[in-house]
């Protein structure tokens, strides 16, 4: 599904309100599904690193090594989706629905991406019962999902949405 919309999303054309959501659908099931094994193997990580080696055999790194892949797999993934609305959506986009759409998916998967980054993990619920804060760039992300364009930007779409 994905190389099909991406496909569709390069013929140069502003995306139907259907094509938009297939677009965002096939690229949420893949980084999900990426984001669902970097959450598991990120557990297994820890639990592996604080039972300690187990005689020649270091787990920990092997998940470690693992998570790697993954990580790799979620960089790509969303350095391609990131480059299509660049290239290809926005500069195409004829209605300010299609701006904000576009600039919200952006904003999203450029979250799912620094999340990945390895010192930059989303807080446990304990973190949240404790009212800690995202580390810092993440916020910045989630401010950009929001309020992903500059305030001379804001009254067009606004205006039209």
């Amino acid at each position: 599904m994905v190389d099909s919309m991406k496909k569709v999303a390069s013929l140069g054309h502003d995306l139907t309100v259907e094509e938009r959501n297939l677009l965002s659908v096939a690229y949420k099931n893949v980084i999900g599904a990426r984001r669902a094994s970097w959450r598991v193997l990120s557990s297994i990580e820890q639990k592996e690193a604080e039972r300690g080696s187990d005689g020649d055999i270091n787990k920990a790194a092997l998940v470690k090594a693992y998570k790697g892949k993954v990580e790799h797999e979620l960089d790509t993934v969303c350095a391609e989706i990131l480059k299509i609305i660049k290239d290809s959506l926005l500069p195409h986009a004829e209605t300010a629905e299609s701006k904000v759409f576009y600039y919200k998916m952006g904003g999203a998967r450029l979250f799912f991406f620094v999340q990945a980054r390895k010192s930059l993990t989303m807080p446990s619920n304990d973190d949240a019962k404790n009212n800690r804060r995202l580390p810092p760039l993440l916020g910045r992300v989630q401010g950009w999902c929001v309020l992903p364009c500059g305030p001379g930007e804001l009254s067009e779409l606004t205006t039209h949405v």
